[in-house]
């Protein structure tokens, strides 16, 4: 069975992650495939961020075998959110694309995405938000937060903060 590209990139992405970084204590880690765009891991045997993310999104369930994957990606292709549930095993890639409203800075490797108002009502429902009107996402290393209200979508990871840093 031939996997689609974007899940082929995306479990690659997991294992470079899984790969190079298990020794280190973050619950996230960033991965580049080229200048366009940065990819930010979340891994689930470190927290439950890649789970409450995966329950976050009120997208449609694929269920291909064993696993169920969950993606929003919206029409304006300024973010993609794609997450992977295996049994117990979560995991999710958060990926910000280079555009006006993206600030990639490769060097620190952060990443910054401030959408207006008028795009992000576009995304209203998408998102649980248990009643409130916004939601917000934050990784338990506070390395990486998903907001989102009426008013606007932030996403945020800082980059390299101490020596040893990605």
């Amino acid at each position: 069975m031939k996997l689609p590209i974007c899940l082929r990139l995306f479990l690659a992405a997991v294992f470079v992650a899984g790969t190079f970084g298990a020794a280190a204590a973050r619950t996230t880690s960033v991965v580049t495939f080229g200048s366009k765009q940065r990819i930010i891991l979340i891994d689930s045997r470190k927290s439950l961020a890649a789970s409450r993310l995966f329950e976050s999104l009120n997208v449609r369930t694929q269920t291909r075998g064993l696993s169920q994957t969950k993606v929003l990606a919206p029409n304006d292709g300024s973010f993609r959110i794609s997450c992977m549930a295996v049994s117990t095993d979560y995991s999710c890639s958060v990926t910000v694309y280079a555009g006006t409203y993206a600030k990639l800075d490769f060097k620190t490797a952060s990443v910054e995405l401030r959408l207006p108002a008028s795009i992000a009502k576009t995304y209203e429902g998408l998102f649980d938000v248990a009643g409130k009107v916004a939601f917000d996402f934050e990784t338990v290393d506070h390395r990486l937060r998903i907001m989102w209200s009426g008013q606007g979508l932030t996403i945020i990871y800082p980059g390299k903060r101490r020596t040893g840093d990605l």
